[in-house]
Protein backbone atom coordinates (compact mmCIF):
# COMPACT_ATOMS: atom_id res chain seq x y z
CA UNK A 1 0.00 0.00 0.00
CA UNK A 2 1.65 3.45 -1.36
CA UNK A 3 0.06 6.58 0.67
CA UNK A 4 1.12 10.16 -0.86
CA UNK A 5 0.74 13.49 0.81
CA UNK A 6 0.94 16.23 -1.28
CA UNK A 7 1.12 19.37 0.18
CA UNK A 8 -0.53 22.31 -1.32
CA UNK A 9 -1.13 24.52 1.31
CA UNK A 10 1.80 26.27 3.62
CA UNK A 11 0.99 28.72 6.40
CA UNK A 12 3.11 29.90 9.44
CA UNK A 13 0.57 27.43 11.19
CA UNK A 14 0.46 24.42 9.39
CA UNK A 15 0.80 22.84 6.37
CA UNK A 16 -2.36 21.36 4.49
CA UNK A 17 -2.38 18.57 1.83
CA UNK A 18 -4.23 15.72 0.55
CA UNK A 19 -3.31 11.72 0.88
CA UNK A 20 -4.07 9.69 -2.51
CA UNK A 21 -3.75 5.62 -2.09
CA UNK A 22 -1.89 3.50 -4.27
CA UNK A 23 -3.41 4.62 -7.71
CA UNK A 24 -6.88 5.91 -6.89
CA UNK A 25 -7.67 9.08 -9.05
CA UNK A 26 -9.59 10.99 -5.96
CA UNK A 27 -7.67 11.93 -2.76
CA UNK A 28 -8.77 9.69 -0.27
CA UNK A 29 -8.60 12.82 2.64
CA UNK A 30 -6.96 15.88 3.92
CA UNK A 31 -3.97 16.09 6.05
CA UNK A 32 -2.31 18.76 8.65
CA UNK A 33 1.03 19.09 10.13
CA UNK A 34 3.19 21.58 11.15
CA UNK A 35 4.77 24.29 8.99
CA UNK A 36 7.56 23.24 6.98
CA UNK A 37 11.08 24.31 7.88
CA UNK A 38 13.18 21.60 6.33
CA UNK A 39 16.02 23.31 4.98
CA UNK A 40 18.28 21.48 2.29
CA UNK A 41 21.86 20.82 3.20
CA UNK A 42 22.33 21.94 7.21
CA UNK A 43 21.59 19.09 9.34
CA UNK A 44 18.00 18.51 10.66
CA UNK A 45 19.50 19.75 13.88
CA UNK A 46 19.81 22.99 12.50
CA UNK A 47 16.01 23.26 11.39
CA UNK A 48 13.73 21.49 13.37
CA UNK A 49 11.68 22.74 15.86
CA UNK A 50 10.53 19.73 18.25
CA UNK A 51 6.93 18.95 18.16
CA UNK A 52 6.41 22.00 15.31
CA UNK A 53 8.20 20.61 12.53
CA UNK A 54 6.59 18.52 9.41
CA UNK A 55 8.21 15.62 8.46
CA UNK A 56 10.83 15.84 5.90
CA UNK A 57 9.92 15.42 2.47
CA UNK A 58 10.66 11.91 1.25
CA UNK A 59 9.37 8.03 1.31
CA UNK A 60 9.29 6.24 4.78
CA UNK A 61 7.98 2.45 5.73
CA UNK A 62 4.97 2.67 7.64
CA UNK A 63 4.43 0.16 10.27
CA UNK A 64 1.14 -0.16 12.89
CA UNK A 65 2.35 -0.54 16.31
CA UNK A 66 1.32 -0.26 19.54
CA UNK A 67 1.26 3.74 20.93
CA UNK A 68 2.51 4.20 24.66
CA UNK A 69 1.51 7.88 24.11
CA UNK A 70 -1.99 6.74 22.90
CA UNK A 71 -2.07 3.18 24.14
CA UNK A 72 -3.69 1.64 21.19
CA UNK A 73 -2.23 0.37 17.68
CA UNK A 74 -1.26 3.38 15.26
CA UNK A 75 0.71 3.73 12.33
CA UNK A 76 3.90 4.50 12.94
CA UNK A 77 6.14 6.22 10.25
CA UNK A 78 10.15 4.82 10.40
CA UNK A 79 13.10 6.23 9.18
CA UNK A 80 11.98 9.73 9.58
CA UNK A 81 15.61 11.87 10.16
CA UNK A 82 15.18 13.58 13.48
CA UNK A 83 11.73 12.07 14.51
CA UNK A 84 11.02 9.58 16.70
CA UNK A 85 7.15 7.90 17.11
CA UNK A 86 5.89 10.06 14.18
CA UNK A 87 2.71 8.38 13.47
CA UNK A 88 -0.95 9.25 11.70
CA UNK A 89 -3.65 10.03 14.08
CA UNK A 90 -6.96 12.43 15.04
CA UNK A 91 -7.11 15.67 15.27
CA UNK A 92 -7.76 19.47 13.80
CA UNK A 93 -5.24 21.44 14.32
CA UNK A 94 -1.75 22.42 14.10
CA UNK A 95 -1.33 22.15 18.15
CA UNK A 96 -2.65 18.91 18.06
CA UNK A 97 0.60 17.00 15.84
CA UNK A 98 3.45 17.32 17.85
CA UNK A 99 4.86 16.54 14.53
CA UNK A 100 2.90 13.49 13.44
CA UNK A 101 -0.16 13.79 10.47
CA UNK A 102 -3.50 14.14 11.38
CA UNK A 103 -6.19 13.11 8.41
CA UNK A 104 -9.64 14.39 8.02
CA UNK A 105 -12.13 14.73 5.46
CA UNK A 106 -13.00 18.49 5.77
CA UNK A 107 -10.49 21.10 5.18
CA UNK A 108 -10.57 24.73 6.03
CA UNK A 109 -7.94 27.54 7.31
CA UNK A 110 -5.13 25.94 9.45
CA UNK A 111 -7.88 23.23 9.86
CA UNK A 112 -9.40 19.88 9.26
CA UNK A 113 -12.36 18.09 10.38
CA UNK A 114 -14.35 14.77 10.52
CA UNK A 115 -10.55 13.64 12.05
CA UNK A 116 -11.95 10.68 13.54
CA UNK A 117 -13.94 9.45 9.96
CA UNK A 118 -10.60 9.50 7.92
CA UNK A 119 -8.19 8.34 10.75
CA UNK A 120 -10.81 5.11 11.26
CA UNK A 121 -11.41 4.96 7.43
CA UNK A 122 -7.60 4.76 6.75
CA UNK A 123 -6.67 3.09 9.69
CA UNK A 124 -8.56 -0.02 8.62
CA UNK A 125 -7.92 -0.55 4.95
CA UNK A 126 -4.23 -0.07 6.39
CA UNK A 127 -4.91 -3.17 8.50
CA UNK A 128 -6.30 -4.98 5.87
CA UNK A 129 -3.36 -4.24 3.47
CA UNK A 130 -0.70 -5.37 6.52
CA UNK A 131 -2.90 -8.62 6.77
CA UNK A 132 -2.91 -9.52 3.14
CA UNK A 133 0.68 -8.97 3.71
CA UNK A 134 1.74 -5.54 2.14
CA UNK A 135 3.91 -3.55 2.79
CA UNK A 136 2.94 0.27 3.25
CA UNK A 137 4.68 3.27 2.76
CA UNK A 138 4.34 7.21 2.79
CA UNK A 139 5.50 9.33 0.44
CA UNK A 140 5.34 13.18 1.60
CA UNK A 141 5.85 15.40 -1.51
CA UNK A 142 4.74 18.90 -3.54
CA UNK A 143 1.46 18.97 -5.21
CA UNK A 144 2.39 18.08 -9.27
CA UNK A 145 1.08 20.56 -11.57
CA UNK A 146 -0.64 17.89 -13.52
CA UNK A 147 -2.57 17.81 -10.18
CA UNK A 148 -3.09 21.26 -8.88
CA UNK A 149 -7.00 21.33 -11.30
CA UNK A 150 -8.40 19.14 -9.02
CA UNK A 151 -7.46 20.45 -5.20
Amino acid sequence: MNLTVYRNTFTPISTIGQLFIDDEQQPFCYTLEDPVREVRGPDIKQWKIPGKTAIPYGSYPVIISHSPKFKREMPLMMNVPGFLGARIHVGNWARNTDGCLLVGKTVGDDYIGQSRVAYNELFARMKHAQAAGEDISILFTYIPQALRSRV
